[in-house]
C-alpha cells in the first residue's frame, strides 16, 4: 500500500516528470552525476556503495509495510537487494547511495584550492583537470576583434578556474558579433549554466541599426556561439543598455553568478564605472572580470573610468583588483582572490611552457630592473 498515492496497491513504477521537480524543488540532485568526477580532480576518492538502485524506487512509499521480525518480509527484501547487486555488477544501474572518503593528494595544495587568497603550487593544480581543447583558432572564423594573446591568456585563466572549482555562467557586456562570447562559451561548455550577452544593438561602426534588424544580429551571435560549441543551447542575448540592468536582472538568468564577465560596452567614463560595478555585483566566488580596451590611447574614457571605479569601490566586497594585462584586456578579480591570480600571472611568466608573449614580458621586466 503506497503511502504516497492514497494507500493504493503499488503495481507500477513511473519516472517522475522533470516538470514536477521544476515546480516543487529545482535543487533536487542537479548534476549529481558530476559530484564524484569533480571530487576526483582534487582528491584521491574511495567510493563504498551501499546499494539502493532498483530497490529505492520499488520500496518508495511502501517500506513501512515490511516487518523486520517477519522472515518472509526479510526474505523478500534480501531477494530485492540481490537483484540490486546483480544490476550493479552488470552495469545496468548505478548505486544511488555511497560512503565516500576523499583524501587530499597534497594537503597544502588542497588548502590552496579551498581557501580564497591562498597561493597553490600551480603545476599539480593545473594537472588536476584536463586542459581545454579550445584555442584562439576555435573562434578565428567569427567576425570581431580578439587579439590572439588575450584569447590565449583567457583560455589559461579559465583552465585554472576549472581546476580550482570555479565554474558558473559567463557574461559579456557589449557583445558585438559574439567572438569573445563564443570563446567563453566554448571554455565553459561543461558548466551547464547559461551564456549571457548584452548589447544595445543601436549601431555598427557608426552605422545605425534599425530596430527590425536586431533579431538578425542576435541570430549572428547565436550562430557564432553554436559554431564554437556545436549542439550547445542558444545563448541568452539581451538587447538592452547596461545602464538599464542591475544585478537582479542578470542573476535571473544565472542565479549562481558568473565566473567570467567581459566588459566591453560603453567606453565613456560613466559607462565603464557602471559596468565594472555591475560586473562585480554578479561575479561568483573566484570569478574574473576582463576589461576590454584598458590603457588604450584612443579610448581614454575606459582608463579614467577604471581608475575612478577602483578608487571609489576600494578593496571591499564590491571592489576589484587587477592582476594581469595582455594585449588590450585587463583582468581583475575580487580582492580576496588577488594573491592567487597574481601569483599565477607571475608563475606563467617563467613556466616551462610559457607562451611567447609571457616570455617576452618576463624579458622586458628583467631589462627594466637590471
Amino acid at each position: 500500500l503506497d503511502a504516497f498515492h492514497g494507500f493504493q496497491e503499488k503495481r507500477l513504477i513511473e519516472r517522475v516528470p522533470l516538470e514536477a521537480f521544476a515546480q516543487n524543488d529545482p535543487s533536487e540532485a542537479p548534476r549529481s552525476a558530476d559530484i564524484i568526477p569533480a571530487m576526483r580532480r582534487h582528491f584521491d576518492v574511495e567510493v563504498m556503495p551501499f546499494g539502493m538502485l532498483l530497490s529505492y524506487e520499488v520500496l518508495l512509499g511502501i517500506i513501512r509495510n515490511f516487518d523486520p521480525a517477519d522472515a518472509d518480509d526479510n526474505a523478500l527484501l534480501d531477494r530485492l537487494m540481490e537483484l540490486d547487486r546483480a544490476a550493479e555488477r552488470s552495469g545496468q544501474a548505478d548505486t544511488l547511495f555511497a560512503n565516500i572518503v576523499a583524501r587530499p593528494r597534497d594537503p597544502n595544495a588542497a588548502i590552496s584550492v579551498l581557501l580564497p587568497g591562498a597561493v597553490p603550487d600551480f603545476p599539480p593544480v593545473l594537472a588536476s583537470c584536463p586542459a581545454p581543447a579550445v584555442t584562439p583558432g576555435t573562434v578565428a572564423g567569427i567576425d570581431g576583434w580578439l587579439v590572439a594573446e588575450a584569447a590565449d591568456l583567457t583560455i589559461r585563466l579559465c583552465h585554472l578556474q576549472a581546476c580550482l572549482g570555479v565554474r558558473t555562467g559567463v557574461l559579456e557586456l557589449g557583445v558585438y558579433r559574439g567572438k569573445y562570447l563564443a570563446l567563453l562559451a566554448a571554455l565553459h561548455a561543461d558548466a551547464g549554466l547559461p551564456v549571457v550577452g548584452v548589447d544595445m544593438f543601436i549601431e555598427r561602426i557608426g552605422q545605425p541599426i534599425p530596430p527590425e534588424h536586431v533579431p538578425y544580429f542576435i541570430g549572428q551571435i547565436t550562430d557564432a556561439v553554436q559554431e564554437a560549441v556545436p549542439g550547445s543551447p542558444a545563448p541568452v542575448i539581451l538587447a538592452a543598455s547596461t545602464a538599464s540592468l542591475d544585478a537582479a536582472a542578470l542573476h535571473a538568468h544565472c542565479p549562481a553568478g558568473y565566473s567570467l564577465v567581459s566588459v566591453d560596452a560603453g567606453h565613456e567614463v560613466g559607462d565603464v564605472m557602471h559596468d565594472l560595478a555591475l560586473a562585480a555585483s554578479v561575479l561568483s566566488s573566484g570569478g574574473i572580470v576582463a576589461l576590454d580596451d584598458a590603457f588604450g590611447a584612443g579610448l581614454p574614457g575606459v582608463t579614467e573610468g577604471l581608475f575612478r571605479f577602483l578608487t571609489e569601490a576600494g578593496d571591499g566586497e564590491g571592489g576589484l583588483a587587477a592582476f594581469a594585462f595582455c594585449a588590450n584586456k585587463l583582468f581583475l578579480c575580487r580582492p580576496a582572490m588577488h594573491a592567487t591570480y597574481l601569483a599565477y600571472a607571475n608563475w606563467l611568466l617563467t613556466a616551462p611552457d610559457a607562451p611567447p608573449y609571457a616570455a617576452e614580458a618576463a624579458r622586458q621586466s628583467r631589462a627594466l630592473t637590471s
